[in-house]
């Protein structure tokens, strides 16, 4: 495949950003284009609730302290018991073993 001139010229020309004239708002950069069109980007509904989602595990604590507590002082009264078989399954579940 051989690209001679005029070609690369064309495709820089699509790309080239165009330099801001006489009156131009700082922060408004790539906001226009010729003939008055905008750039736009929409979200669909579970987009947006995933991102909101993302949002609310990032405030949440990485470790639920209270629970922690809970199951510590289960495990040193000696009365936290752990069920093989849920655990095993679980396991199965979350394909731990795949990895």
């Amino acid at each position: 495949m051989k690209i001679d001139r005029p070609a690369i010229k064309g495709v820089a020309e699509a790309y080239r950003v165009q330099q801001p004239g006489p009156g131009h708002q700082p922060g408004t950069a790539g906001a226009r284009r010729s003939g008055g069109a905008s750039d736009r980007l929409s979200l669909s509904r579970e987009a947006q609730e995933a991102a909101n989602l993302r949002a609310k595990l990032r405030e949440a604590p990485e470790v639920r302290i209270d629970l922690v507590a809970r199951i510590k002082a289960r495990v040193e009264a000696g009365t936290y018991q752990v069920d093989p078989g849920a655990v095993a399954a679980r396991m199965l579940q979350s394909r731990v073993f795949d990895e």
